[in-house]
């Protein structure tokens, strides 16, 4: 788990961030969060409740809640409630809850 201080960084919940993970200034993480080796979430990005596995790459300004995000992804837009890979997207079914 990465320990180095980034400016802006602000974490509300449970998250564990790979020591290898690069993030950008003003990053988000909100309940729980996992990211993965080699992670670059850049400037302003936001997660909640969301697993994001290696060598993910995730745009300024993004957000991503209650997703998972498999490895090797670029993520250019927001998303919510999606299983992610380099194949495709999948909606998760709601739970109802």
């Amino acid at each position: 788990m990465s320990k180095t201080p980034v400016p802006g960084l602000q974490v509300d919940g449970k998250t564990v961030v790979h020591e290898s993970a690069r993030l950008g200034s003003g990053v988000h993480f909100d309940g729980m969060v996992c990211i993965g080796a080699g992670c670059d979430l850049q400037h302003g990005v936001e997660i909640q409740r969301s697993l994001v596995w290696e060598q993910v790459t995730i745009g300024s300004g993004c957000s991503i809640r209650d997703s998972i995000i498999g490895d090797r992804v670029v993520v250019t837009e927001s998303l919510e409630g999606v299983v992610v890979g380099t194949e495709g997207r999948e909606k998760i079914a709601d739970s109802g809850l």
